[in-house]
């Protein structure tokens, strides 16, 4: 089902997908003036346009997607939690590593999906090594849980830094994060693991979280704020922001 709308001078066009289990209405964008909406299989045309017309000025307002992958090429500057790094590539066997400013690519290989998928790999055993510092600090935050079971995954999500499984002690991460201050992975940290004692974003959820992490709020707005630049203006944006 595709919903066309007037926004702000613009045609606007929004691709429907229903899903069961689906929750609620979430908007992103996918390409200009054209969103995806996915929506309750149940929720009928009528609420989709409210919540559209309700909110029209933070949908035009978010960011476009951008292909994060597409950056982890030989020459690219990117962010490494506080480090800006250029990658660059030494031939020899497969290996990435950093040293001083500079990611090291080691390949014989440097096509862009050969480097993509090197830097992918090292990328996300830098977040799971910071993952198990953290579940070593804070072992004993949740009663009779013992965070040690958890198992991790990290991958690139669409739009969530993360989300848990509590009956299966899986949690996913957003390799995205690796990109923002070490700050911002402790924040979602502590907000999927707050999930292993409350499922849903109750008030008793908020207060739990709010014991383990009391500037939640002002850490998910700096963290869409770090997301939207990154988004806009790429890691040139975000390294001038950050200052690295």
């Amino acid at each position: 089902m595709i919903i066309q709308k007037k926004l702000s001078g613009q045609t606007v066009q929004f691709e429907v997908v229903k899903r069961r289990g689906q929750k609620r209405i979430i908007v992103r964008p996918k390409a200009e003036n054209y969103y995806i909406v996915s929506a309750p299989k149940y929720c009928s045309k009528e609420t989709i346009e409210n919540m559209i017309d309700n909110h029209r000025e933070a949908i035009l307002s978010i960011p476009t997607m951008v292909d994060i992958k597409s950056h982890y090429k030989l020459g690219e500057t990117i962010t490494i939690f506080n480090q800006a790094v250029t990658i660059i590539q030494r031939v020899g066997k497969n290996d990435v590593y950093l040293e001083d400013n500079y990611l090291i690519v080691q390949s014989f290989n440097d096509k862009i999906e050969a480097v993509s998928k090197l830097v992918i790999e090292f990328l996300k055993s830098l977040l799971l090594e910071q993952l198990e510092i953290l579940v070593a600090a804070y072992q004993f935050v949740i009663p009779n849980t013992d965070l040690e079971a958890l198992s991790f995954r990290v991958k690139l999500l669409k739009s969530k830094f993360g989300s848990c499984q509590p009956s299966l002690m899986k949690i996913t991460m957003n390799l995205e994060l690796v990109h923002y201050p070490i700050e911002y992975l402790k924040f979602i940290f502590l907000h999927e693991i707050s999930h292993l004692k409350h499922r849903d974003h109750s008030q008793d959820f908020y207060r739990f979280f709010g014991s383990l992490y009391p500037n939640y709020k002002a850490s998910r707005l700096q963290l869409n704020r770090l997301r939207t630049l990154l988004f806009k203006e790429g890691f040139q944006g975000l390294i001038k922001d950050l200052n690295v």
